[in-house]
């Protein structure tokens, strides 16, 4: 025991505290410098927005393409109710094809044992159960010019009925005025 009542550390200890204070003493005047000085100048052109639409402070105004440069897509996607008998489909200018539709025939009484392929591109419809026999599926990509879809349904017996629907997806043009989605297109 030391004569005046403090216990003498051993050296090891004695860095670790010399070391622990050194890190504070630098990281907290670190800290109030920061605090404490002026902000620096930075790019104002990226904050300042000069134009009355809200847009991401990282877009250059003046790197936007204007409104009337933009060639508008007519048609995008298209939404058709499908007939059980139909071999054909009205042409579209539309990328994406959904189906809305019945479980058809006989012993078709489920819409699970329905799939959907665009045999053109190998695109797979996801045939979505909406009630008891009917149905939709997930848009399905079409390729310009003719495409040929396969609709197999499986009746109770496990028997694989085939139909083939073809539609012509014709190019979209610049020129073309914009067609009301929402109207379901059949033949």
């Amino acid at each position: 025991m030391p004569m005046n009542g403090v216990m003498k550390l051993p050296s090891l200890q004695r860095h670790f505290i010399f070391m622990t204070l050194s890190l504070v003493c630098i990281l907290g005047g670190a800290a109030i410098y920061s605090l404490l000085r002026q902000p620096s100048k930075f790019d104002t052109r990226l904050a300042t927005n000069t134009s009355s639409q809200r847009q991401p402070s990282s877009i250059n105004p003046e790197e936007l393409i204007p409104q009337d440069q933009v060639a508008p897509v007519a048609g995008k996607s298209i939404s058709v109710n499908l007939p059980c008998e139909v071999q054909s489909l009205s042409p579209t200018q539309g990328a994406h094809l959904r189906l809305l539709g019945q479980a058809c025939g006989k012993g078709h009484k489920k819409t699970t044992d329905i799939s959907i392929q665009n045999l053109t591109n190998g695109f797979t419809a996801q045939v979505i159960e909406l009630k008891e026999q009917s149905y939709t599926t997930d848009y399905i990509d079409l390729v310009e010019g003719e495409n040929q879809l396969l609709i197999q349904r499986k009746d109770q017996a496990g028997v694989v009925h085939e139909q083939k629907i073809q539609i012509l997806r014709q190019p979209a043009s610049a020129s073309s005025q914009a067609i009301d989605l929402s109207e379901s297109n059949s033949k």
